[in-house]
């Protein structure tokens, strides 16, 4: 499924704006479900979502964490696992994800339960990028 980069705000100082792979996502947890903006990073190791997904989707703690970002600085977390459904791509696939305490405007796609069943294609020049889900065993 072909999508189109987002729009990131604010502006910058000269009034230009950043584009992003934006696409909008379902996730589901044993209390509920939810509609959010995910930001497709194949930088990050991990997917990454606010601690209060957790909390009101009723996600369960697997384990603590402790991950560094860009910043070098450490960011305490839990490993838990949603539903992930990915708008215009049939079916659902479980993700883990590390909650951390921090907010954010969007929840991160990383590299491990999200690139590794995806096959990604970023063409930033065209204003687009493609997932297309790879085959696996659990399929």
């Amino acid at each position: 499924m072909r999508y189109s980069y987002s729009i990131a705000f604010p502006p910058r100082e000269d009034g230009s704006y950043i584009i992003r792979p934006m696409v909008d996502i379902r996730i589901f947890g044993p209390q509920g479900e939810r509609n959010a903006k995910a930001l497709i990073d194949s930088g990050a190791d991990f997917s990454i979502a606010h601690a209060e997904y957790a909390e009101k989707l009723g996600v369960e703690k697997q384990r603590d964490i402790e991950i560094v970002g860009v910043n070098r600085q450490p960011l305490k977390g839990f490993v838990g696992v949603m539903a992930l459904h990915i708008e215009g791509i049939p079916g659902m696939r479980d993700v883990p994800f590390v909650f951390v305490d921090r907010p954010s405007e969007h929840i991160i796609l990383g590299q491990e339960g999200f690139f590794d069943m995806h096959q990604i294609r970023f063409a930033r020049h065209q204003r687009m990028f493609e997932i297309t889900k790879v085959r696996n065993k659990s399929s």
